[in-house]
């Protein structure tokens, strides 16, 4: 990877991740979860609240391997544990290392406090369960399969926003520690500037403490995306055009310049 640092892209730049670990990919996917199920709870729209429930049938669906608790909580201690290390450097500000570390302590006491199986209150509530049976259905939730989801729909959006608080409520320490957790390997590296030969952009990760994430930002206004394959051993990136959706996307067959950040703790 060139060295060299890049002025950041412009125009509100694409970021696209890609984990290198397991937990991480994992981690990603109930992000992604969390955040679109917050978005969609900003409106007070009845369709949003529809498809705020569909989030989190598929939140529960997330949650319910039983080591993902675990995960979490290993993952907390371990980044405590690295900054704990660097507590008697001269170049780190003490007061900012003992407020990280302080917040990672918070976020492990309030996930050890959850049940082990998370999201448990998702799977065993009824109207979700019901829900749950006729979503995978197309057009399975309309108002003669689901009558109940219907009345709800018609209830005052107050009184939707108080049961999506209820739902979400104990699924908030985890949403805690993930932002916590993940903004920190997120800014365990800088972008830098880096050029895909003819494309294409290969990358063996180190056997010895490897990456966690890849991180590559785009200026929107090139036109092209990169398409992400491989494993912790190694990883390709290949660049295309976008050709619109009616399309197949162009495969780029030229020198392509962008940023990476490969982000390990």
């Amino acid at each position: 990877m060139a060295q060299a640092k890049r002025a950041p892209a412009k125009d509100n730049p694409l970021v696209f991740e890609f984990p290198l670990a397991e937990r991480m990919r994992g981690f990603l996917r109930l992000e992604a979860t969390l955040t679109r199920i917050r978005a969609q709870m900003a409106s007070d729209r009845a369709d949003a609240d529809h498809e705020a429930l569909a989030s989190l049938v598929e939140l529960a669906a997330l949650s319910e391997r039983s080591e993902l608790k675990r995960e979490i909580l290993s993952e907390l201690e371990r980044q405590r544990m690295l900054l704990e290390q660097l507590a008697n450097s001269s170049e780190v500000d003490g007061k900012r290392l003992d407020q990280a570390v302080s917040v990672l302590e918070q976020a492990q006491l309030s996930v050890a406090g959850l049940p082990k199986q998370l999201g448990l209150h998702l799977k065993t509530n009824e109207f979700l369960t019901t829900l749950r049976s006729r979503i995978t259905i197309p057009g399975g939730t309309c108002a003669f399969d689901l009558p109940s989801l219907h009345f709800w729909l018609a209830r005052p959006a107050d009184e939707r926003k108080r049961d999506l608080e209820n739902w979400m409520a104990d699924m908030a320490p985890v949403e805690e520690a993930l932002w916590v957790l993940l903004e920190h390997v997120r800014q365990a590296a800088p972008f830098e500037a880096a050029t895909a030969p003819g494309g294409i952009y290969e990358y063996s990760p180190p056997i010895k403490h490897p990456p966690l994430l890849l991180r590559i930002r785009l200026d929107p206004a090139t036109g092209f995306y990169p398409q992400i394959s491989g494993s912790r051993h190694r990883v390709t990136i290949q660049f295309q055009r976008w050709q619109g959706i009616d399309e197949r996307p162009e495969l780029l067959r030229r020198d392509f310049d962008f940023d990476l950040a490969i982000c390990r703790l």
